[in-house]
């Protein structure tokens, strides 16, 4: 089985890079190979947010590393998140997560616990809905009227918004499977 390789292949990724290193250049250091190391950018800010925070300014950034992160911010969204490159892969994870709504939205699969998402989805509203019996296991606020229609909607979609890509991913995966 060919090992998951995420939105952009390997040699797909590289060629990004090489392709972006001018934009790079000037925001942050950039290696030989044209990349970013992220944990040294993550490091670079950090520190910069350390030195420039205090109680009377709350969380701040030097003006130097505002507008670096503006310009990371800037690169990131026009280079990766609104990319035409992931055109099909929004369409794709908008049929996943669409699925798994309308599925999860139709009560009567609640009752089919035959498989492991829809229980994991049953046990999350057990903590967090008044649906089911709490038994004193859990102490929190019930943050879902489980027979109101719009709250049922809502503990579907933060349950959702939960998942990561590669969740949901698999569980849209064994709802289409036969």
């Amino acid at each position: 089985m060919e090992q998951d390789k995420g939105i952009h292949p390997r040699d797909e990724t590289l060629d990004l890079r090489e392709v972006k290193k001018d934009k790079l250049e000037g925001v942050f250091e950039v290696n030989v190979n044209g990349t970013v190391n992220n944990s040294k950018l993550i490091h670079e800010f950090i520190i910069n947010i350390c030195e420039n925070s205090s109680e009377e300014k709350g969380i701040a950034l030097s003006p130097e590393y505002f507008d670096k992160m503006r310009r990371v911010k800037d690169f990131n969204c026009k280079e990766i998140s609104f990319s035409e490159r992931k055109a099909v892969y929004k369409e794709y994870i908008e049929l996943v997560i669409r699925t798994i709504y309308e599925y999860l939205s139709d009560r009567r699969h609640l009752k089919d616990d035959n498989d492991r998402y829809t229980e994991f989805f049953i046990n999350w509203l057990k903590k967090y809905s008044d649906g089911y019996e709490r038994a004193g296991k859990y102490e929190n606020r019930v943050i879902y009227r489980i027979e109101d229609e719009g709250d049922y909607k809502g503990a579907v979609i933060d349950f959702i918004s939960g998942m990561t890509d590669k969740i949901a991913m698999d569980y849209y995966n064994q709802l289409i499977r036969f």
